[in-house]
Parts: C-alpha cells; sequence; structure tokens
C-alpha cells in the first residue's frame, strides 16, 4: 500500500512539473498589431489575467505600439510570464513607443519587495536618436526611460529579447533603498540571457559649473541581487550609428554578490563593465569587450568588513572599434581610465584573480588608451595575462599595490610601472618582456 501511496505522489508530482501553464494570447484581446494604432490596454489585460491565473501571456506576432509603459505593481509572489510568439520567419513581436517612455515596469515595495517576473521572446524599440547639440535628452538630469524596468522585486528572468534606442537603460533591476537597502530585500536570483541591447545610452557629463553627472544609460544595471546570471548577451552601442557613448555597459552596483558575467560581447560605453559598492564573489569570464578605453572599472566597495574576492579571468580587451569622433564624451577622468582599473577602499579586494585574460592597444581606434592595467589593491593573483600594445604611443601596467604572485605575464611594448614603495622581491618568473621596460628588475 505504501508503494501504490509513494507512485501515486510520484506521478502527481510529475504532472505538476509538466503540466502546461494556460496561455493567454494578445491576439483576443483586440491588440491591432498595426504599428499605427496604441495596444497598450490590450497588452496590459492580456499579462493582468495570465498572471491572475498563474498563466503565461503569449504576445501574438505584429508590431505593437504604446503611448505609455506597460506597468504592473506587484504584491504577490505569483510568477508573472511574458513571452512572444514569432512568426512564420522566426521573427519576434515587436513593441514600439515614439516617446521617452520605458516600454515595462514591473514594481513593488521597496521595503517589502515582492514578484517574480519572466520575460523572453520580444524586441523593444525606443524613440532614442543619434546624439547632436540638438538631441532632446542628452545632459538633462533625470530624463531616461528603461527597455525593461524591474524595481523591488524578488526575482528576474529576461531571455531572447531584442531591445533598442532606448535612451537610458537597456534592461534596469534595481531597489529603490540603493546602498542602505537591508540584505534580506535583495533579488534572490537575476537571469538576463541571450538578449540584444543594442544603441541603449544615455549620458549627463559634468558642466563647467558643477550639476549632475555619470547617470544611468546603460546597457544592463543591477543591483541589491545575490545568483546574477547575465550571460551570452550583446551589449552594443554602434558609436557609428549613436554618435556619443552610453554611460556603462554593464553595471553591478550595491549590496550585489555572486555575478557570473560571461561570453557578453560589450562596446560603445565610456566603460564596458562597471562594479561598485558590492559585496564582490564575482566571476567575469569569457567576455569580449571592445569599443572602449575602460574595458573594466572596480571602484570603491562603499563598504567596511570582509569581502570577497573576485575573478576576472580569460577575456578580451581592446580599444578597437571606436570611430575617430571628436564628440565623444569620457566620462570618467584620464587618470581612472585602463583596459582594467581594479581599485578598493582598505584593500578589501585581496585574493581577487585576474588570469589569462588578452590586452589589445590598436592604432586602427578613434581613441588609444595610455593604460592597459592599474591596481590600487593588495595581494592580486596576476597571472597569465597578455598585453599587446599595437601603437605607437606608450602604453602602461600601473601597480600602485603589491600583488600576491604576478608570473606568466607576456609584454609587448609596454611600460610597466610599480609604486616606488614596491620592493621586487615577489616579482619571481617567467614574466617576458619585449620591447619593454620597467622600473623594477624582473
Amino acid at each position: 500500500m505504501k508503494k501504490i501511496f509513494s507512485l501515486i505522489i510520484i506521478v502527481l508530482s510529475w504532472y505538476q512539473l509538466t503540466a502546461q501553464k494556460k496561455e493567454f494570447y494578445l491576439k483576443d484581446y483586440g491588440a491591432k498589431g498595426d504599428g499605427v494604432t496604441d495596444d497598450k490596454a490590450a497588452i496590459q489585460s492580456c499579462i493582468k489575467d495570465a498572471y491572475a491565473n498563474n498563466g503565461v501571456a503569449v504576445l501574438t506576432p505584429g508590431k505593437y505600439r504604446i503611448n505609455k509603459a506597460i506597468y504592473f505593481y506587484l504584491k504577490d509572489n505569483n510568477p508573472l510570464s511574458v513571452k512572444g510568439q514569432p512568426d512564420a520567419k522566426g521573427n519576434y513581436p515587436v513593441i514600439v513607443t515614439d516617446k521617452l517612455e520605458s516600454i515595462f515596469v514591473f514594481e513593488s515595495d521597496p521595503n517589502k519587495p515582492a514578484g517574480n517576473v519572466q520575460l523572453s521572446q520580444l524586441e523593444l524599440v525606443g524613440n532614442n536618436v543619434p546624439y547632436s547639440s540638438s538631441h532632446p535628452y542628452f545632459g538633462k538630469h533625470d530624463m531616461y526611460a528603461s527597455g525593461v524596468a524591474c524595481f523591488n522585486l524578488k526575482s528576474v528572468s529576461v531571455s531572447n529579447l531584442t531591445v533598442r534606442n532606448i535612451y537610458g537603460e537597456g534592461i534596469n533591476v534595481r531597489n529603490w533603498n540603493y546602498q542602505k537597502n537591508p540584505i534580506a530585500n535583495r533579488f534572490t536570483n537575476v537571469n538576463i540571457t541571450d538578449n540584444k541591447i543594442l544603441n541603449c545610452w544615455g549620458a549627463n557629463p559634468p558642466t563647467p559649473n558643477g550639476g549632475p553627472s555619470d547617470e544611468y544609460g546603460d546597457g544592463v544595471y543591477v543591483n541589491n541581487a545575490t545568483n546574477i546570471s547575465i550571460l551570452r548577451n550583446q551589449i552594443v552601442n554602434d558609436l557609428a550609428v549613436t554618435k556619443q557613448f552610453g554611460r556603462a555597459g554593464i553595471v553591478i552596483e550595491y549590496n550585489c554578490d555572486d555575478a557570473t558575467i560571461e561570453k557578453n560581447t560589450v562596446s560603445g560605453y565610456d566603460r564596458d563593465i562597471h562594479l561598485e559598492g558590492d559585496f564582490g564573489g564575482h566571476m567575469i569570464r569569457n567576455n569580449k569587450l571592445i569599443g572602449s578605453d575602460f574595458s573594466i572599472c572596480v571602484y570603491g566597495n562603499l563598504h567596511t568588513g570582509p569581502q570577497k574576492p573576485i575573478s576576472i579571468v580569460n577575456n578580451y580587451l581592446s580599444n578597437e572599434g571606436i570611430p575617430d569622433n571628436p564628440q565623444l564624451i569620457r566620462v570618467r577622468s584620464k587618470d581612472e581610465r585602463s583596459l582594467i582599473s581594479f581599485y578598493s577602499e582598505n584593500d578589501t579586494r585581496q585574493n581577487s584573480v585576474i588570469s589569462g585574460n588578452t590586452f589589445n592597444m590598436t592604432p586602427n581606434s578613434g581613441i588609444i588608451g595610455n593604460s592597459f592595467l592599474k591596481v590600487y589593491e593588495d595581494n592580486l593573483q596576476v597571472s597569465d595575462n597578455q598585453f599587446n600594445n599595437l601603437t605607437k604611443s606608450k602604453v602602461g601596467v600601473y601597480y600602485d599595490k603589491k600583488p600576491q604572485k604576478m608570473t606568466n605575464e607576456v609584454y609587448k611594448n609596454v611600460n610597466l610601472n610599480f609604486n616606488k614603495n614596491i620592493k621586487a622581491d615577489f616579482i619571481k618568473s617567467n614574466n617576458k618582456l619585449t620591447n619593454s621596460n620597467t622600473n623594477l628588475a624582473l
């Protein structure tokens, strides 16, 4: 009898796992999908019914115009699922706006986060235009939109989306309490995979008289989250089209830990990846980071106490892909700029790893940086990196703090500089210099 009962339980569990959720089709809600009619109300109703019935909203093929954001305030943790249905040619449904409006906004109480959102197989198109002196939003405070905005939720999964021409954030995941948010109120899972974030940018550079600067305008932004996966995305700001850098391609900020950033292509931002105010534990691996003279910015963590080390492994970093355009504005200062700038307060990122990366500085670029690597942190594990300066300019590697090890490094046409207080006895073996020099004997 016990065996039969156990078998019934197994069968019921299997049925619950495999039973397909009820699907709610946008075509049944009166949406026109003609690219002219405002279909916001139909989309909102379809998703509302799917959410109320623990189902999936299926956006059927078409081009749907909206004049206001598709907005949901979530009070429970029932999954909200939206997916696009491809047409006969495999094209996903398109949602477009010609206003400075976010396309999807999902929000909850920042002090009592709720909501689990899943989005897939859609194309979202904003109204951003190339930079010019008459750009309607550039340099103006708090004038930003998002392709997908997830505020104060529990979990987010965004996959197989194309998000383009947004002035502001492509995918925006944050808690409004920022660095003051309690750990218990963080996102417990964030998955951003296999998306194309194209020409999503914004900037508010400093003015001569001061004022807001370095505001939003990122490909992917995440704060207050753990268990983060950012995988296989193309986050590309085509500078030949946009005529201006965005702020940052990927941002991991404020109370985040355990992010895996892997196999992404990032290009065309003031810095391609930016870490700040986080708890560490990140793996940045096998990414192609180009189109900037500032590939990875690791900045002060703003926290006291121990932090987990991070790993930067097997990435390709280069200034290639920057057009010759004197209007390109870089927000972070020239003294900070480097293909990797690694800084932490009070040496809290010790035992972090920088290994197996390839650094290329090419002359075929509108901007030639002056630094491959700047280190302001003790006891880094540095090994097996290649530094290739293909230009006639001087390009350096700068150690202001003492690495724990520095082995199997290859330098070609590089100036290697150590703080005068660093002794040479830690520099052991197998570092190869070709047409390079150093102020300490290797």
